[in-house]
């Protein structure tokens, strides 16, 4: 017995020191399979690094087979680690039932868990229940505070304010310091509130703890300032950072005044924002256009142009007919399409999506809410487009006659 112990522990060590090398996660898993006897350790080890290494489809299949043949109970480390999974792929039916077993199992005050709820839940666009699990935590930790920060943040539609409430209290308690991350999700929030003065506290802050460099910060700094229309201080945040990325170069140009870039040449304009090993990207240039527009500035949008051509950014000359079948063609279309086909008509729709929805996309979706009376779901890279009852939302907004609403 003590030998068929021994091999189990030595055969666990082996997976964990393969899948922890980095790489061969295939062999690791070749290691997993061909173990006579497994323990509920071996099982969460190996279902853990498969979500670590983002093979979420994989990770779920696992923990759905350790239940059937394995006879092993779940503990809690498998617990949140399947709730996470299903926090980053929104699998919110899947999650919702891990949750009702962590309160059969008697874990729903453990810290670690109800962390991972609280992030699930937002992620999925329900701040309101996310809320719900974080208020019936005995204890917080960085992690809870920070999830529920963010969530409110991606809600959008004026929950910023309690974003920046929520990270008040966290301050006020003095029990958890943020992090980074916490910074980040909370000058987000700064920067579309109308009222700058809190980021400007919360910089403060940031200096204090010594994480102003920090690019996630740094970039979250320079979108509160550039939003402000303070320049010179989005400059200074953007000259400190020890990781000069595309998001805080974009940042620094996005809400700046074109008159106050002041360039005669394309090799002015890179000087002028920087750009080194990370170049200019197409959201650069679409920023300054639409700057140069704003003010009238007909000569500045022609040099911009020029760059755009020579920078190989402008798109090819496409007909009308064209462009509209490129706007049938977007994902986000095609995910709610599917959806209406493949799930019943009362459940709410669902989609992720890992760039910002456009404006055509938009108006469509919220079109197709009215027709099929479902409620749909949207997830971007910036915030959650969540669209319910659209009917009631544009009779409230223009009357109804049957007239004004038309397709």
């Amino acid at each position: 017995m003590g030998f068929y112990l021994m091999s189990i522990v030595l055969l666990g060590r082996y997976v964990r020191v393969w899948i922890r090398g980095g790489g061969d996660l295939v062999s690791a898993r070749k290691v997993f399979d061909r173990m006579r006897e497994k323990n509920v350790v071996t099982w969460t080890l190996m279902i853990t690094r498969l979500a670590q290494f983002g093979f979420y489809g994989d990770a779920i299949d696992l923990f759905l087979v350790m239940l059937v043949s394995s006879g092993f109970v779940p503990d809690r480390f498998t617990l949140n680690s399947l709730i996470s999974v299903c926090a980053e792929i929104e699998f919110l039916s899947l999650g919702k039932e891990l949750h009702s077993w962590v309160i059969r199992s008697g874990l729903a005050l453990d810290l670690c868990v109800g962390c991972s709820l609280v992030d699930m839940y937002a992620k999925c666009g329900l701040v309101h229940e996310s809320r719900k699990v974080f208020d019936g935590m005995p204890n917080h930790n960085v992690m809870s505070w920070t999830a529920l920060i963010n969530g409110y943040v991606r809600g959008g539609g004026g929950q910023e304010r309690e974003a920046v409430r929520l990270f008040s209290d966290m301050l006020l308690q003095g029990c958890v310091a943020p992090n980074c991350f916490t910074f980040s999700g909370v000058l987000k929030a700064c920067a579309n509130l109308p009222d700058f003065g809190f980021g400007e506290q919360v910089h403060g802050q940031t200096i204090k703890l010594g994480l102003s460099a920090i690019d996630c910060v740094g970039n979250g700094l320079v979108s509160v300032y550039a939003r402000s229309g303070r320049m010179e201080c989005a400059r200074k945040c953007f000259d400190i950072l020890f990781d000069k990325n595309l998001v805080s170069r974009n940042g620094d140009v996005d809400d700046a005044s074109v008159e106050d870039l002041n360039f005669n040449s394309e090799q002015d304009l890179n000087h002028k924002i920087e750009y080194t090993s990370n170049g200019v990207s197409s959201f650069t240039y679409a920023s300054l256009l639409s700057g140069a527009a704003c003010i009238g500035t007909i000569g500045k949008g022609e040099q911009i142009h020029a760059m755009v051509v020579k920078m190989d950014f402008v798109l090819h000359d496409v007909e009308d007919e064209q462009k509209e079948q490129y706007l049938f063609q977007h994902s986000e279309k095609l995910a709610v399409a599917f959806a209406l086909i493949s799930t019943p008509n009362p459940k709410p729709i669902r989609v992720f999506k890992n760039l910002r929805v456009c404006d055509d996309c938009h108006m469509a979706i919220k079109y197709i809410s009215m027709v099929t009376s479902r409620e749909i779901v949207v997830r971007d890279a910036n915030r959650f487009h969540h669209i319910k009852d659209a009917w009631r939302e544009l009779i409230l907004k223009r009357g109804y006659n049957g007239v004004e609403v038309a397709f």
